[in-house]
């Protein structure tokens, strides 16, 4: 006998799913309904749940349609008796009370109905089963009423006892702590919700910190506002590029194979072409990279490119583009556990008079290796992190950890491959949305 639960938003999609992969011939053993929790007591669905068995041995003696027959009457019984049952109970009592004054009202009636009297009132009468009795018509009527009255009586009572169910679950649900309960003892939908984003326990000790007492004070259950809130206080971010007024500003992008640093440079520079009056030099220390990408860089008018092989090439290409605006630096990939690469890397930027340096990491990395990653490339001056495949990640806890493990500021994050977008200053703002959608998605699939 295999038993197994289904969930749907009503019973008759539960009773589908049931009938999709277990056949006609499942038993449905219990049913019952209930709202599942949303984020913060919102977003809350009804829900009906169902637990069907079935048995892989064929029936003997039965045809299909025999029992197809069976388990569909089965299923419509089962249903009524878990739903229906209580208020089918008090109908026949109150039915039966009405029957015995009706049946009382009548017999006292009867002896003095004349013969005359009914021929001259016959429309008031109407036969009931046994040929020597009848009951009015009125009867009839307020026996209806009376029925119709309990049935509607019964399901305001359920309404009621749901609204009030449900009432108290989104009451626990947004339950806050009071003042003497410290950040660390955070309701659980708070902690659950930022563990469906992909925090960390030490992220989500310190962003629940700082979320609580803003959820607090707010009080209407809004949660994204506090959040944007909570993360623009604890995320550092640079913002937009400006340029210096006294020198060229230089950018040198690192970070290991295949997380898309070319990708980056050639959006940024993109960016920065649009800007009225702004020129761009890029110097490729990677033997790949821009050079492979050459038609991309010919589509960026005003944009110079030149190939550096060492320090003394890189001082003086940088000394040569001196009167643009910005210089982007393309590096060869590196894994982090390649120290002599690594020490290879940071002597040529240490060529780059007042280089900033950011570190670029893939949002589809697991937190350990995120952490090992950052580790590995701690030797160079990294000044910023930028994010990319952010349009490819399930969450992006990932960019809060990394953030508040190493306390550097975020400074961009990439979507895409295109090089005319997909490219943006980070802000917390803009975490705090995404990571609501994430626990949102999660919740609806659980």
């Amino acid at each position: 006998m295999l038993v197994k639960t289904f969930q749907a938003r009503d019973m008759a999609a539960a009773l589908r799913m049931v009938k999709a992969e277990m056949g006609a011939d499942a038993l449905i053993l219990s049913s019952k309904a209930e709202r599942r929790k949303g984020i913060m007591g919102i977003l809350s669905k009804p829900m009906v749940e169902v637990t069907a068995a079935y048995d892989p041995r064929p029936a003997q003696g039965a045809t299909h349609r025999g029992r197809q027959e069976e388990v569909e009457l089965n299923t419509r019984q089962e249903f009524q008796n878990s739903m229906l049952a209580p208020i089918a109970r008090e109908l026949k009592e109150l039915r039966q009370k009405v029957d015995t004054l009706a049946k009382r009202d009548v017999e006292s009636l009867l002896p003095a109905a004349t013969p005359d009297y009914m021929a001259d009132h016959a429309v008031s009468y109407i036969p009931r089963v046994d040929p020597g009795k009848m009951i009015l018509e009125d009867d009839v009527t307020e026996f209806s009423r009376l029925l119709v009255d309990a049935i509607e009586a019964k399901q305001k009572e359920l309404a009621t006892s749901a609204a009030t169910s449900a009432a108290a679950q989104m009451a626990a649900a947004v339950e806050l702590p009071d003042a003497s309960t410290s950040a660390g003892q955070a309701p659980s939908v708070v902690t659950g919700m930022l563990r469906d984003a992909g925090l960390t326990a030490d992220s989500v000790e310190l962003v629940s910190g700082e979320l609580l007492p803003l959820l607090e004070a707010r009080g209407d259950g809004e949660v994204e506002a506090p959040l944007a809130e909570a993360l623009t206080r604890l995320v550092r971010c640079s913002g937009p590029l400006q340029p210096m007024k006294d020198r060229t500003r230089v950018l040198a992008f690192v970070g290991p194979s295949g997380v898309g640093k070319t990708t980056v440079l050639l959006k940024m520079a993109a960016a920065l072409a649009k800007r009225k009056g702004t020129s761009i030099a890029l110097l490729s220390a990677d033997r790949t990279g821009l050079m492979e990408r050459y038609p991309d860089v010919n589509s960026l008018q005003g944009v110079a490119l030149q190939k550096v092989t060492g320090p003394k090439e890189m001082q003086a290409a940088i000394a040569a583009h001196g009167d643009k605006g910005f210089i982007l630096v393309d590096t060869t990939g590196i894994c982090h556990r390649d120290v002599g690469k690594l020490k290879g890397l940071k002597s040529l930027l240490a060529s780059i008079p007042d280089a900033e340096v950011h570190l670029c990491l893939a949002a589809t990395t697991r937190d350990r290796e995120l952490g090992e990653t950052m580790a590995g490339f701690a030797m160079l001056p990294i000044k910023g992190l930028v994010f990319t495949r952010l349009d490819e990640c399930a969450t992006y806890g990932c960019v809060v950890n990394a953030h508040l493990s190493s306390g550097l500021p975020l400074t961009y994050f990439s979507r895409g491959d295109r090089i005319a977008d997909g490219l943006h200053p980070a802000k917390g703002g803009w975490l705090a949305a995404r990571m609501l959608e994430c626990s949102a998605a999660v919740g609806q699939n659980e």
